[in-house]
């Protein structure tokens, strides 16, 4: 087999159809994954941004993540617009990175869940590979 015909197979496989899903993601987010730009939105930046932080925070210095007391006159942090407070995987990248980075790294690692599963419904869907 040629190398044209291992490219024109290329993306048969569920793993193979989720790095051609994954690739483009990475390539949108790679300014901000290598830490050139971060997420700008006012909804990112005043809110989620902050209360990171503060999770972040919590969880560094071993208070509880179940109130946010520094939201207004006091918010329960699980019932925020910022999800993941209970999720293993939020709280080890809040522990061990920096806050954008582990919201950009936890966002770009969603979008590549996603692609995987996404590729997923297509080998189902259409069979090997949908042409």
């Amino acid at each position: 087999m040629n190398v044209f015909e291992k490219i024109k197979k290329f993306g048969e496989t569920q793993w193979e159809m989720a790095i051609l899903l994954a690739v483009p993601v990475f390539l949108a987010l790679s300014p901000i994954l290598l830490g050139l730009k971060a997420f700008f939105h006012i909804d990112t930046s005043f809110i989620l941004y902050p209360a990171y932080t503060f999770f972040q925070n919590s969880l560094l210095s071993g208070e509880s993540i179940l109130w946010n007391p520094l939201n207004f006159g006091g918010f329960p942090g699980f019932a925020g617009v910022a999800a993941g407070f209970q999720s293993p995987l939020h709280a080890l990248f809040f522990r061990y990175l920096p806050v954008l980075e582990a919201y950009h790294y936890l966002t770009f690692l969603y979008m590549l869940a996603a692609a995987f599963f996404i590729s997923a419904v297509i080998n189902v869907s259409f069979g090997q590979r949908a042409e």
